[in-house]
């Protein structure tokens, strides 16, 4: 008796991996849309940690603020507790950050900051973890209506923030 495959078997076989070739090697020809999911992915991850920083600190003066720059894009912490504007860059904490320099240009890559109403530049998040926008000195607002932030590059990768503190991908 012998054994092997009959000329049906061999032929579904190569047409299954035909198929799933070519739609792997689609996925992994280019990096289009990388950039941007990576950039979201860090983004929400930095602001889930502030958010939890400022729940968890008891102290009334300390503030838990996070910083986006448009031109270059760049998005950090505060370099103090006390609200600065300035991204803070320590190199121990550099994975709340950005560098600051064309980390983000650099893959050709823009950040887009929304509110319903205005723009913001920073996010200080209360006690209770619920977010509050700053506009120049004083907070306008808590994001009554969300915040949204866009990468924009190839693809648009966007981080929402909604009125009561959670921060998803969307």
């Amino acid at each position: 008796m012998k054994s092997g495959f009959t000329l049906v078997e061999l032929v579904v076989t190569i047409i299954i991996i035909s198929i799933l070739g070519t739609f792997a090697f689609s996925r992994f020809a280019g990096n289009t849309g990388f950039s941007e999911v990576t950039f979201q992915e860090r983004l929400v991850s930095a602001l889930r940690n502030i958010q939890q920083r400022a729940m968890q600190d008891t102290r009334t003066a300390t503030i838990y603020q996070f910083n986006f720059s448009t031109s270059p894009p760049a998005f950090g912490p505060s370099t103090d507790l006390s609200g600065s504007t300035t991204i803070s860059f320590d190199v121990n904490e550099d994975f709340l950050s950005t560098d600051g320099f064309d980390e983000i240009s650099g893959e050709n890559v823009n950040l887009v900051l929304s509110d319903q109403s205005s723009s913001f530049t920073s996010i200080r998040f209360n006690s209770l973890g619920v977010p509050l926008t700053l506009n120049g000195a004083s907070v306008v607002g808590q994001c009554a209506n969300g915040c949204q932030i866009d990468f924009v590059g190839e693809q648009v990768a966007s981080v929402c923030i909604e009125s009561q503190g959670y921060i998803r991908k969307c």
